[in-house]
């Protein structure tokens, strides 16, 4: 009342929940406003009493179709639409994924979209246009992918900051609230809904990456928690887990009446040796009035939970791949950058990746017409490409194979520095001299070559630090015909 506002009536509507008929006409009456049902639409998010179905979603796939008509995909490289998926596509769905788990149809619609834009441009794509996998392209780029998002692991990530605010309810009335009626120890409740039970499916999720200082021992699970050690008991003592009645008992619960309620009459030998360690092990711990608490090496100072951090996390696997800084830690363009990440995983649109996927009748070079055009001929075996090598000082060498492209030798009168970013410009060359031929129906040509290479290097000379582009004008030497 202070600020002067007042509620519009006429563009509120009221959605009863349990009203007896005779009550609810009077209220409508009296707050003269429309009576609608479930689904509703509350500050972007959809809302129901039931749980909801794909159409509640269509928003969110409108609002990605609209983003997409709005771009000239057609004049946009592969690297330039990639920047869009990753800055703006993958943003989209972030604010409703924070609070809802969205259905697998829906992130299977925007994952469609997704793919059909990076790979054709356009809003629906075939196969054999993909030119790499999808789960290969969701992974990081230091794992040889291109970092698209995996919204599935991506909604579970911001979900798990609702678990985290439950277990430190202080700044936030609807933790305080659920803690009050609900049981979050299992969070075991039946008949609570589909949003309750998709952030009961993440509890195991949640457990393996939080630590429980105990306390009163009520919210901390006895087995599945990390809260002796730093690993959960189920873990620890196995076998005797195996023996277990009652899996979901809380710390308090088994701390108070001890284990051997909770275990089958008649234990093997070794669970009982189990039995007698693990009670060695909490006979001396004491709860105390206080809460428990839990930490996370994903949370910040604060204490809330960095869902990036743990997205990171879930989706690094193992070591870096061995071409991730060949490919995105160098200074040539981002489309060529963009080319060799599909030339070393042996993806690009040569006639033999055509042939095999029924595009064309064979797959025979056309700049030579000895042999298939694989990746591997194209770059080094073939005619042109061959004799531009060994002009540049690889003459007598093995070279590696496309697939292993950072392996390549470095002649000794070629700097080491930048040495990638040159090796990137010569193939980026040959394959640009490839499609003069193919599709300008000029002639092969060693001299036309090198005279590319040479002007292109002056253009990305501007890419290096002043105090590097000699080197520049070093690889333009090599660039001449003699």
């Amino acid at each position: 009342m202070a600020t002067g506002l007042k509620i519009n009536y006429s563009k509120s509507t009221l959605v009863p929940m349990h009203v007896p008929q005779d009550r609810l006409e009077r209220i409508v009456r009296l707050l003269q406003c429309q009576q609608a049902s479930f689904p509703q639409v509350y500050l972007g998010l959809p809302l129901s009493n039931v749980k909801l179905n794909l159409a509640a979603f269509a928003p969110l796939i409108s609002k990605v179709d609209r983003r997409l008509s709005g771009w000239q995909a057609a004049l946009l490289n592969h690297q330039s639409r990639l920047v869009l998926i990753n800055s703006v596509l993958d943003g989209l769905a972030t604010y409703m994924m924070q609070a809802l788990a969205l259905p697998p149809g829906i992130i299977s619609a925007i994952d469609s979209r997704r793919r059909a834009f990076l790979w054709s441009g356009k809003d629906k794509t075939s196969g054999a246009k993909c030119l790499v996998k999808w789960d290969d392209v969701q992974r990081p780029s230091l794992e040889g992918g291109l970092g698209v998002k995996d919204l599935a692991t991506q909604n579970a990530c911001l979900l798990l900051k609702l678990l985290h605010r439950l277990h430190h309810p202080e700044q936030s009335a609807w933790a305080a609230w659920v803690r009050e009626h609900k049981d979050i120890l299992n969070m075991s409740d039946h008949g609570d809904g589909s949003h309750w039970s998709a952030l009961r499916s993440l509890l195991p999720a949640y457990r393996c990456i939080t630590k429980v200082q105990l306390g009163d021992g009520r919210t901390t699970s006895f087995w599945h928690d990390s809260w002796f050690d730093g690993s959960p008991l189920a873990t620890v003592f196995p076998c005797l887990f195996s023996h277990c009645t009652k899996p979901d008992a809380s710390a308090s619960e088994v701390l108070t009446i001890g284990l051997q309620p909770m275990l089958v009459s008649r234990l093997s030998p070794q669970a009982s040796e189990e039995l007698h360690a693990l009670n060695e092990m909490i006979s001396n711990i004491t709860l105390t009035q206080a809460p428990d608490s839990r930490y996370s090496k994903f949370a910040g100072q604060l204490g809330t939970l960095h869902a990036s951090a743990v997205y990171q996390a879930s989706k690094t696997m193992g070591s870096p791949c061995n071409f991730s800084s060949f490919v995105w830690r160098n200074r040539a363009p981002p489309r060529v950058r963009f080319f060799g990440w599909l030339l070393v995983n042996n993806r690009i649109q040569c006639r033999y990746n055509l042939h095999l996927k029924h595009v064309l009748d064979d797959d025979i070079c056309q700049l030579c017409g000895n042999a298939a055009e694989t990746a591997d001929h194209l770059i080094f075996r073939c005619l042109v490409p061959s004799a531009f090598w060994n002009h540049i000082g690889w003459t007598g060498v093995n070279l590696p194979e496309p697939t292993h492209l950072w392996e390549m030798p470095r002649p000794p009168h070629i700097p080491a520095k930048h040495f990638l970013m040159m090796i990137l410009l010569c193939c980026w060359q040959i394959w640009n001299h490839r499609h003069d031929v193919v599709f300008r129906h000029q002639q092969p040509c060693l001299s036309r070559l090198l005279y590319s290479c040479r002007e292109t290097c002056r253009l990305w000379s501007s890419r290096l630090h002043s105090q590097d582009r000699s080197i520049a004008d070093h690889w333009c030497n090599l660039f001449v015909m003699n």
